[in-house]
């Protein structure tokens, strides 16, 4: 009788140490949260609203990664389309700009563009990322970016760079075949420090064109105009190649590009890469129905103006010209993305557009485009449709 009560006491008395294992480990804790929730609506609000923010941030960063990515076509196209002499430094400039850039931006250029405001011109406050986080006992706490508390300080920092990057690098094409590399690095931290930062303050940065309604979504004033000033600036400053001119001053062609294949691949890199650039200018995820219209009339304009400027070189030379093809896609990238959130999709409901200056926009807050856009009109300004 005893051998046969054994081991059904053993299996009894195994089962009562699983049970109380478990116990220990978990019905503590078990207790401890149904006593600290007490209010489970606004517990389930708090879990809701860190995984948007924890959304927002990736969603963010990784289209600040795809912006970074551009950099990599900017160096393909360009080193394609010039001669075989000219690609290592073509190469070397494009590689050493992101860093260069990203210094200068780190160091003084987030700060004009975001800082504390200085009358509406420039920023004067986070120099270094200095107020990007804090250390309170051994606690690090990091802080959000003003209008977008979604958003930490240092994720806002990495895709602002990205765009100082690629607005650095628009410069380097327009120049190509005719900078030192010194005067290159010089350019790069004037850029990315200085010049650029300065004018995404006046728009995003709460500055005076802010404040009189100017609106650019993701970037073709602040980003491709102020990038494409100052490469005509510069062009303008070095003269043309010396093998343009013939004896008698008349114009000769450009060379021909030594490598069609690598700015191909390079054109298609950043017409990817603008599906960070444009959609990505939402800083966040929430809004799908946005994000889904950005990114249509991103592909819209890439798709009409290529098809545009091929037709137009066509009729105009008799070629498919592939290089033509190539930058009249670019040219369609570039305008979109000012109003991409704003404008409707649909073609035949555009109303017309007003034939007005942007000069004259800027010298009227109140002027009828403005009035418009404050009335909720679906279509921009004319000073955020100007780069187009």
């Amino acid at each position: 009788m005893r051998l046969r009560l054994r081991p059904n006491l053993t299996r009894r008395l195994i089962v009562l140490a699983i049970c109380s294992l478990v116990l220990a480990l978990f019905g503590t804790n078990a207790l401890a949260q149904e006593e600290v929730v007490a209010d489970p609506v606004a517990a389930v609000a708090e879990a809701l609203a860190s995984t948007q923010a924890s959304v927002d941030t990736v969603w963010v960063l990784l289209a600040g990664f795809l912006v970074f990515f551009m950099q990599c076509g900017f160096a393909m196209l360009e080193t394609g389309l010039i001669r075989k002499t000219g690609a290592v430094n073509a190469l070397v400039e494009n590689f050493v700009d992101a860093g260069v850039t990203a210094l200068a931006f780190w160091a003084v250029g987030f700060a004009f563009a975001f800082g504390t405001s200085a009358g509406g011109i420039i920023g004067t406050s986070n120099f270094f990322l200095s107020e990007a986080f804090t250390i309170t006992d051994g606690v690090v706490t990091y802080a959000k970016f003003g209008a977008y508390p979604n958003l930490d300080v240092l994720t806002m920092f990495f895709f602002q760079f990205a765009f100082a990057a690629t607005a650095s690098t628009i410069t380097t094409g327009a120049m190509a075949e005719r900078t030192d590399f010194v005067g290159d690095l010089i350019y790069s931290v004037v850029m990315g420090g200085f010049s650029y930062p300065i004018i995404v303050h006046w728009v995003w940065g709460g500055g005076w064109l802010a404040q009189m309604g100017f609106h650019d979504f993701a970037g073709s004033t602040v980003v491709h105009t102020v990038g494409g000033v100052t490469a005509l600036v510069g062009a303008w400053l070095l003269g043309p190649r010396a093998i343009r001119l013939g004896k008698n001053g008349e114009w000769k062609p450009l060379p021909p590009a030594h490598n069609l294949g690598l700015a191909t691949i390079g054109t298609m890199i950043l017409w990817f890469g603008w599906y960070g650039f444009n959609p990505g200018s939402t800083l966040g995820a929430g809004n799908t129905g946005l994000i889904g219209l950005v990114t249509l009339n991103t592909t819209l304009g890439a798709a009409g103006a290529m098809v545009t400027t091929m037709l137009f070189q066509y009729f105009r030379s008799g070629k498919w010209d592939l290089v033509y093809i190539m930058n009249g896609s670019l040219a369609g990238l570039v305008a979109p993305p000012s109003s991409s959130a704003r404008w409707p999709v649909s073609w035949w409901s555009w109303p017309p557009m007003p034939s007005r200056s942007c000069a004259s926009t800027i010298r009227s807050a109140r002027s009828p485009c403005t009035a418009r856009a404050a009335s909720g009109a679906r279509w921009p300004s004319a000073c955020s449709a100007c780069p187009a």
